[in-house]
């Protein structure tokens, strides 16, 4: 907000739902209201389907997953600025597009080792802390990264091995 004071030709602005400092979804009428030339973008790699919902019901124009090529988030936000609203539609066949949110993901078949197997490089060295009980910012710090992506990464493990929890995780990996 300060900077939409210092500079009021800003015309597009992008919110990170999990920046450091955003409480809640008000922050969007809060802003609209009081910058109504500026164009509000909800973005996020850690937002289910009906948040991203809320926020554009909150006051911001669209809402844009991290997951989507650049391709696709340029397109995305020359159809904001065109002037629509801009929320994507879940895609069961893109499963990092939302966390989930009541729509059904495939889980992968296999044992847990085949299913371990399929994790990224930077996936199975987030499992391995995990299992060991390390927290979101501690993982995050040792391997350099947001707690946001820590986050991110834990959601897909999960599922992965088929399980809801971190608790659970620890459990089958025992």
């Amino acid at each position: 907000m300060q900077a939409l004071d210092r500079h009021p030709e800003i015309g597009l602005v992008t919110l990170d739902l999990c920046m450091p400092g955003f409480e809640d979804l008000g922050v969007f009428s809060v802003i609209r209201k009081a910058y109504p030339q500026a164009v509000l973008v909800a973005v996020s790699g850690s937002a289910t389907y009906r948040e991203a919902v809320a926020c554009v019901d909150a006051g911001a124009y669209a809402f844009i997953p991290k997951a989507l090529s650049a391709d696709e988030i340029s397109a995305a936000l020359q159809r904001i600025l065109a002037g629509e609203a801009y929320v994507p539609v879940p895609d069961p066949a893109r499963v990092t597009m939302y966390m989930e949110d009541g729509w059904k993901r495939p889980i992968p078949g296999g044992t847990k080792v085949q299913r371990l197997e399929l994790l990224t490089a930077r996936q199975a060295e987030v499992y391995k802390l995990l299992v060991l009980g390390l927290s979101n910012k501690e993982i995050a710090r040792m391997l350099d990264l947001s707690s946001n992506t820590v986050k991110v990464h834990a959601f897909a493990i999960c599922r992965m091995l088929g399980v809801h929890d971190r608790r659970e995780l620890v459990q089958v990996s025992a």
